[in-house]
């Protein structure tokens, strides 16, 4: 809960993702810390709410990376890859 309001009040102004899997988490910390509702994401989207319901409490399960790039344009997010590669 307190990493909720920390995000929605504005505390937080990034987020990091360790790995492609953290990315569905992220979105929907980004759409906290923008202060929009399910359903506002979803009218930037052109979808039902319950699509954004469903995509985040499946979080972002089977979504293809079109949708999971639309979903950051919509948040207005800068999404930056660091690909490191570890020794074998």
């Amino acid at each position: 809960m307190a990493d909720y309001e920390r995000l929605r009040d504005g505390q937080l102004t990034s987020i990091t993702a360790e790995s492609i899997v953290d990315l569905a988490p992220a979105l929907i910390k980004a759409r906290i810390m923008r202060n929009w509702t399910q359903k506002e994401l979803a009218d930037k989207l052109a979808v039902a709410e319950q699509q954004v319901q469903r995509y985040e409490a499946t979080q972002y399960k089977g979504v293809s990376v079109e949708r999971l790039q639309a979903v950051a344009d919509a948040l207005k997010l800068r999404v930056r890859e660091l690909i490191t590669f570890e020794p074998l």
